[in-house]
């Protein structure tokens, strides 16, 4: 069973009141293209979710068979308008980043961010590629200039951001999924760090003081 992506989208709750009758060793592929038919769309039209929870992931491996995904005995599948992805490709949340002023214990990982854009990457890229697309969303988004790719630091979020992505990393050695947080910040000089390089953020320490 399914919903109407075209009814649900105008509904709170979701109705999975269309069916088709299928093996379920057959492929993913062979349901989209069944449920494309019977709803009237292009399979580039609309993306199947296991579930109608916002944070549910495209079901993008159209090879996979039904019963590897769990899909059983009236089992219920979730569609959704949009345009499908890639099976490398996600949906990452850059978020513009810059040092908290409301840093009172003085650590340096604490950042203020605002969100940047949502935007479909891709894991065959290098980080250094992916800084080159970030310059056109930064004059796009925040209407701010950078001069060089190198100009630009991405880390990654794990609580707060602290791992620096390098430059001549592929992306698919940070294990993206979609969702995932990534943040930007623009530096006044051009960076690039070696595998073995560490960037060390350093206070003054004062033993007078507590």
């Amino acid at each position: 069973m399914f919903n109407h992506p075209t009814t649900s989208a105008k509904r709170e709750a979701t109705d999975f009141n269309q069916e088709i009758f299928v093996d379920n060793r057959c492929a993913l592929r062979y349901v989209k293209n069944t449920i494309a038919k019977k709803i009237g769309l292009s399979v580039d039209e609309f993306i199947i979710k296991k579930s109608s929870l916002h944070n549910s992931e495209e079901l993008k491996d159209l090879s996979v068979q039904l019963m590897h995904i769990g899909i059983l005995n009236r089992g219920t599948l979730f569609i959704s308008l949009g345009t499908p992805q890639a099976i490398d490709e996600f949906l990452i949340e850059y978020r513009l980043c810059s040092l908290s002023n409301d840093n009172q214990n003085g650590l340096s990982g604490l950042y203020d961010s605002e969100l940047l854009a949502r935007i479909k990457t891709s894991t065959s890229e290098t980080v250094l590629e992916l800084k080159q697309k970030m310059i056109d969303v930064l004059l796009k988004e925040k209407n701010i200039t950078v001069q060089s790719a190198k100009c630009i630091r991405l880390r990654e979020r794990f609580v707060d951001y602290k791992n620096i992505m390098r430059n001549n990393k592929k992306l698919k050695d940070y294990s993206l999924y979609d969702k995932k947080v990534i943040g930007v910040t623009v530096l006044d000089h051009e960076e690039d760090l070696e595998h073995d390089e560490l960037l060390l953020c350093l206070k003054f320490w004062d033993s007078n003081t507590k």
